[in-house]
């Protein structure tokens, strides 16, 4: 019981901790240029990302330099939350940013206690590969055993087993250097788990500049919470999740968010470019998203104006161009993952990707190349109906070894692991007919089911080892936008509809990730957080739902 207590104690001071960054930088963000909601948001959220990235780079350098970085800003960010309250704008700020943070909160909290139900804290990365799915690689300690090394001023090559350390991106280990105060694994599991929750910061943007009514909102956020992707990846922490909520952003400053003044063309070039080099320094599957994104722009011809690109560019530059000289000079080649995904080699060799690819492609004839992007849509398809079947019969019987293959189908294949939202989804796009009344919403939701649709599209085409286009080899952006899209139309035609997908959802994500698995009684304190929190969650969702009709029109 005691290691429970000091483990609650901790995930409870690091929260709020981990929430006060927030509200401090969202402040500055608001100040300093002037902000309003969620523009303060987006900003905020690249100026941690970015001292994060600083924070990597000042460990590189001089590991001991980092605590009296870290020391300094600390003490500025008290001054500044001690300023906020005496000046009341605290309270301010917390009116509009309270729903955001409300929700990576509660979705972190419950993810974490269920997630250690069963025991598993003093070793903590062994439990997080172990707990939601079938036995998963180290990967998600990557970034912790990268921190480790610059802590002792020695970065091992290769770093895990004969993974080098340029072979992933830097970003979650700045993070994490940034915001632990002690370099420990429990720590990292906590600070890197709040951090994958912090996606829903993109989809709240998106739904608040697509000036979604707050039930539509709230509901989409559930919706999102809800995913089985979502969850097993907030919990098994290697940095995937973290990007989609870049990419949302970047989706929502192309698409949704309108400029209205000449300053913020500026401000939105910025953006542009630092969440897309944050996202490429999450992880680099992002690119699959960017693509998609990229290609919509074209279609749609949302390029932004040649000022806005002006900005972007070299900031995108900026930032990500370390990396890559990290890469070429430091721990070379640093192409490993480009090689294996897109020229099926594994094995380490002294080729560059493009030569590698060549000799990849000329192996083939083209049968064998199509026969391979069929098997790749196959697999984004998974068994199709059969799991939604499988996941009914699930909730009668719990049957153990069903559950387990329905977590490994949910882990690999993008259709099956939507749930019951792959319906939501075909019942969206009859009512995209409908929407005459909303017609910036209706034109959202089609750009983020054209995003999902080439996003698909690129991955089936580039990934070349036949099957290879899994949910972990993509980018878990296309479950969350191809959800957002299916809840922006029902949430605004019909909302009812919305509300019993999300009802079957909790009874079948509820069923497979929660009654199935393993919790051990002696472990009380994580069941209650894990039942409490969620409960939370959907009393928010609810809450606006029971508003008399006049109360919730004017709480849009």
């Amino acid at each position: 019981m005691r290691v429970q207590l000091v483990f609650l104690g901790l995930l409870l001071l690091q929260t709020v901790a981990l929430c006060a960054v927030i509200i401090v930088l969202v402040d500055v963000a608001t100040k300093t240029f002037r902000l309003e909601p969620p523009l303060a948001l987006c900003v905020a959220v690249l100026m941690l990302g970015v001292l994060g990235y600083l924070s990597f780079w000042i460990a590189y350098w001089n590991y001991p330099a980092l605590r009296i970085v870290k020391v300094a800003l600390i003490a500025l960010m008290v001054i500044r939350l001690v300023l906020m309250v005496r000046q009341r704008r605290l309270k301010a700020q917390l009116a509009w940013l309270g729903e955001p943070m409300l929700y990576v909160f509660l979705f972190f909290l419950a993810v974490v206690a269920f997630g250690f139900s069963n025991g598993g804290i003093e070793d903590a990365a062994t439990t997080a590969q172990n707990r939601f799915t079938h036995p998963l690689p180290p990967d998600d300690v990557i970034p912790f055993l990268f921190a480790v090394g610059l802590n002792g001023d020695h970065v091992p090559s290769p770093l895990l087993g004969d993974w080098l350390a340029s072979d992933r991106p830097p970003l979650q280990t700045g993070l994490y250097l940034l915001l632990n105060p002690r370099n420990f694994v429990l720590v990292y599991e906590i600070v890197s788990s709040w951090l994958q929750a912090t996606f829903l910061f993109g989809v709240w943007m998106l739904c608040v500049a697509a000036e979604l009514p707050v039930t539509a909102r709230r509901l989409a956020l559930l919706a999102c919470c809800l995913l089985p992707v979502t969850i097993l990846n907030t919990f098994y922490t290697w940095p995937k999740i973290i990007s989609v909520g870049y990419l949302l952003m970047i989706f929502a400053l192309l698409f949704v968010y309108r400029p209205r003044e000449p300053r913020e063309h500026v401000i939105v070039g910025v953006l542009l470019g630092g969440l897309t080099a944050l996202a490429m320094l999450c992880h680099g599957s992002s690119a699959f998203a960017l693509i998609g994104v990229a290609v919509i722009v074209l279609v749609a011809w949302r390029w932004p104006s040649w000022r806005t690109i002006a900005y972007a560019v070299p900031t995108l530059l900026v930032l990500y161009l370390p990396w890559a000289a990290y890469q070429a000079f430091v721990d070379p080649p640093g192409n490993r993952l480009l090689k294996w995904h897109l020229a099926d080699v594994q094995d380490v060799d002294s080729r560059g990707l493009l030569e590698t690819m060549r000799a990849a492609y000329a192996a083939l004839s083209w049968h064998d190349y199509l026969e391979g992007r069929l098997a790749n849509f196959a697999v984004q398809l998974g068994r199709g109906t059969q799991h939604l079947r499988d996941l009914a019969l699930l909730t009668v019987n719990h049957d153990p070894e069903l559950a387990r293959a329905l977590r490994i189908g949910d882990f690999f294949n993008f259709l099956p692991s939507l749930h019951g939202f792959a319906l939501a989804l075909v019942v969206a796009l009859v009512l995209l007919a409908f929407m005459r009344a909303w017609p910036r919403q209706r034109a959202i939701a089609l750009a983020l089911l054209g995003v999902v649709l080439v996003t698909c599209i690129t991955c089936c085409i580039l990934l070349l080892r036949p099957g290879a286009a899994v949910n972990h080899q993509m980018t878990y952006a296309m479950h969350v936008m191809a959800t957002l899209a299916a809840f922006i139309v029902l949430g605004l035609r019909a909302p009812r509809v919305g509300l019993l997908f999300v009802a079957l959802q909790i009874v079948t994500v509820g069923t497979l990730y929660g009654l199935t698995l393993a919790y051990d009684h002696v472990f009380w304190p994580m069941l209650v957080l894990s039942i409490v929190a969620p409960a939370g969650l959907l009393a928010f969702t609810l809450a606006p739902f029971l508003r008399p009709a006049g109360a919730a029109r004017a709480a849009r």
